[in-house]
């Protein structure tokens, strides 16, 4: 008979069962970061819980939908990816991690990381390193997994009619950061390397 792994959170003792909960539970219960906000005209409304169907839900009940009767995405902020070192550091609060791996521990920050490959991203955090770049309009993407992120930026932004976005539609600075990727990691995370 295997063993399930459980997940006790530190401030309130709740056993999770799941690994992909701790975040959610860290933010939803722990939490009073401010995720989104409603930016339909004067409503301003703000919600804590990370939960995409909870504002889509009040766009459509509050009717602040466009002329065409669709909830539109640009009427409410989304602040995950400027909160993104606070929500991993309630969750590190929540669920610490054992105090062997505290080679996983920024020495920048003191940001514990869960994963090794999470690495990469907390490291480059700290230097703002643009790896994606639009060739449309100056915003750029800070993070090494934003492929996806500076397509769809391109795709709801730049292009019409379900027009496919290029690869010359935006710059990938990936290979050329490669050594600076490195000077970072090892910065933040000097007994990993």
């Amino acid at each position: 008979m295997t063993t399930k792994q459980t997940f006790k959170c530190a401030l309130c003792s709740k056993i999770l069962t799941n690994a992909y909960s701790i975040k959610s539970h860290a933010i939803n219960v722990h939490g009073n970061l401010v995720l989104f906000e409603c930016g339909y005209e004067n409503c301003h409304q703000k919600f804590r819980k990370d939960n995409v169907n909870d504002v889509k839900d009040h766009i459509e009940e509050k009717n602040h939908m466009d002329q065409n009767g669709y909830v539109n995405v640009e009427n409410f902020k989304d602040f995950r990816k400027e909160l993104k070192m606070e929500m991993e550091k309630l969750k590190e609060k929540c669920f610490p991690v054992a105090s062997n791996n505290s080679d996983m521990q920024c020495v920048l920050c003191n940001f514990v990381l869960t994963r090794p490959r999470s690495m990469t991203n907390h490291a480059c955090s700290h230097a703002n390193l643009a790896f994606y770049e639009c060739e449309h309009c100056p915003r750029k993407f800070n993070s090494h997994d934003d492929r996806t992120s500076v397509r769809k930026h391109i795709r709801n932004h730049h292009k019409m009619n379900g027009q496919l976005v290029l690869e010359t539609d935006y710059k990938d600075n990936r290979k050329k950061l490669a050594d600076e990727i490195q000077f970072w990691k090892k910065k933040c995370f000097p007994n990993l390397n």
